[in-house]
């Protein structure tokens, strides 16, 4: 059995990661309930990612640029796993995942956390907001998702 010792002097948020309370926190959750109600009136369902998926997902989709700043970790078990660094890999991996049994046009909103390892100045926990459209393709889709971000 491994034994830790704290030095409750050195704990401490790390350096890109924030807590959130009070005041800040109630904006945080009003911007999201907000966020989800105008996903929501153009038709977009909610989907739920896991935090935690193999790296190779990520890596596929942004290649070894994305690589020097994910959040990686090899499980007891031998996976590689990564902190998601962003959403839309995660729900298209979903998508491929159900086969033919998602209707198209397919509309998703998200809203959680991401990852990424930035300079000092940056967040490296943040939380990210969006939606996915996949099925339909050309103008009409296009307008959609322009629509949606003018709003």
């Amino acid at each position: 059995m491994l034994k830790y010792r704290y030095d409750m002097n050195r704990i401490r948020r790390l350096q890109g990661m924030d807590d959130l309370a009070g005041p800040e926190w109630l904006a945080m959750s009003k911007a999201r309930e907000q966020l989800g109600s105008l996903f929501c009136s153009y038709g977009y369902v909610p989907v739920e990612t896991p935090v935690l998926e193999d790296a190779d997902l990520f890596l596929r989709k942004m290649g070894g640029e994305m690589a020097v700043r994910m959040y990686t970790f090899t499980d007891p078990g031998g996976n590689h796993l990564a902190l998601r660094p962003e959403f839309t890999a995660s729900v298209v991996r979903r998508y491929l995942e159900s086969g033919d049994t998602s209707p198209k046009p397919w509309r998703v909103r998200y809203c959680g956390p991401v990852f990424r390892y930035e300079s000092e100045t940056v967040w490296r926990q943040f939380t990210q907001a969006g939606v996915e459209l996949i099925g339909p393709e050309g103008p009409a889709a296009d307008a959609e998702i322009l629509q949606l971000a003018y709003t």
